[in-house]
């Protein structure tokens, strides 16, 4: 039987990626530099959140990592927050994945959310699926038809002025 545990032992520490500090620096920079939070400063990061996102980088079975304001402090935690917060960064990676400062921007799925809901729904519309509706000029009469005397795109002119285009 102990035999076994230690089999099983051996695998996990296959799983733990060995860095050079110069790599795990790397690594830490790269997420503080990608996480977005509104009034953020570099005095903002504690000890203890280096220490998770160092946890992040050497576990990794630890799929998320959350970054977010609590109570005035910044928080990291492994998972999503049970109670709701204004805003947080998130970064996701596949399960057991080891990654490294070559290949962190384009193998970590990360991303800012608030609670603006409506203002992300908004963009999403005008700058993904608006530009793809629109740039389809083969729709037949009968979708143009039922669409147009309602269709409405709003096109940034200036920070204060928004022009709206119709059929």
């Amino acid at each position: 039987m102990n035999i076994v545990v230690g089999e099983e032992e051996d695998v996990t520490d296959d799983l733990r990626p060995i860095y050079e500090m110069d790599e795990l620096d790397k690594l830490i920079r790269c997420v503080k530099d990608m996480t977005t939070l509104s009034g953020l400063t570099d005095n903002d990061w504690t000890w203890k959140c280096d220490m998770d996102i160092r946890e992040f980088f050497h576990e990794p079975s630890i799929p998320v990592l959350c970054i977010y304001h609590m109570n005035g402090s910044l928080t990291t935690e492994f998972s999503f927050p049970m109670a709701p917060v204004h805003e947080l960064t998130y970064f996701v990676r596949q399960p057991n994945e080891i990654l490294h400062p070559e290949n962190f921007r384009e193998r970590i799925l990360f991303g800012s959310m608030n609670d603006k809901v409506e203002g992300h729904i908004l963009g999403v519309i005008q700058n993904v699926f608006a530009p793809i509706f629109f740039a389809i000029e083969t729709w037949p009469d009968s979708i143009l038809r039922y669409f147009a005397p309602d269709l409405y795109y709003r096109i940034p002119v200036k920070d204060t002025q928004l022009i709206c285009i119709t059929n």
